[in-house]
């Protein structure tokens, strides 16, 4: 989620220049309060892990699968890229075009219809 953070800053730099609005607090400032904010907590989970677990034991085994899921993540975004490029362009497709619509003015819906 701090990654995350950090990626916010670009995406929303981008869409502030193609929709010629400017909001350092929105594009920059928010993001990097939210990317330290969660540093932290990453920096404190770490640290307290074998605590939080139990084991020092529980502690490597729930690491190693959350490395593991990240590195599957990634490679199997690498072989979706090579062998099929278009589905791998749609998946950012829906998301861009639902923020850049969020930015134009569209109506946000809920569950229950318009908010």
């Amino acid at each position: 989620m701090a990654a995350t953070s950090l990626a916010v800053i670009g995406f929303l730099r981008q869409v502030d220049e193609r929709d010629g609005q400017r909001s350092v607090w929105r594009t920059v400032v928010a993001p990097a309060l939210a990317f330290l904010g969660l540093t932290c907590v990453v920096h404190l989970v770490v640290a307290n892990f074998p605590l939080l677990v139990g084991t020092t034991e529980g502690a490597w085994v729930i690491g190693g699968f959350v490395a593991l899921s990240a590195v599957a993540g990634v490679v199997r975004a690498l072989v979706l890229r090579t062998r099929r490029p278009a589905v791998y362009e749609r998946l950012d497709a829906g998301g861009s075009r639902r923020a850049r619509g969020r930015h134009e003015g569209a109506e946000a819906t809920g569950p229950t219809g318009p908010r």
